[in-house]
């Protein structure tokens, strides 16, 4: 007879995937902090921020002036006192809540979406800006690195 406090497999694969969901949502956090810090002096190697190609045909100085200009940014930076993951802890709360509330961790992943979506936003708008100061020849040079960009990714 099966014991009636074991989990059931259904169960157990529904945690697998949540915690599986909450870091990979870590991940993307992580790396856009680290973009917004800056990381190590220098040129940005690949400031992407899921641009694909695009991040890759821009010049060294343009993406670390689109870098600039996101971590110039106010709306991006969290609040005083706030640690620079907000969300990710109440995420964590939810997650290790017993029992288990789907609502309180859907809640926490709207945080999230919330927080990425400015930071598409913004890199939408810096890239735009960027790629609007640069002269005739500069964006024409752009747009052939960008088409190179485009066929080594087939």
């Amino acid at each position: 007879m099966a014991d009636p406090a074991a989990p059931r497999p259904r169960r157990i694969w529904r945690i697998v995937l949540v915690l599986s969901l909450a870091l990979n949502l870590a991940v993307v956090g992580l790396v856009a902090g680290f973009a917004l810090r800056g990381g190590k002096q220098g040129p940005p190697r690949a400031f992407d921020l899921s641009m694909g190609p695009i991040g890759q045909a821009l010049r060294p100085e343009d993406r670390r002036a689109i870098a600039s200009a996101i971590r110039q940014n106010r709306d991006l930076r969290p609040e005083r006192g706030k640690p620079a993951l907000f969300g990710v802890e109440d995420m964590i709360a939810a997650l290790r809540a017993d029992p288990f509330q789907p609502e309180d961790f859907a809640q926490s992943l709207k945080i999230l979406e919330a927080r990425q979506s400015k930071m598409r936003d913004a890199v939408r708008e810096a890239v735009v800006a960027q790629i609007t100061a640069m002269s005739d020849a500069e964006r024409a040079a752009f747009a052939e690195r960008l088409q190179d960009a485009g066929r080594k990714r087939n």
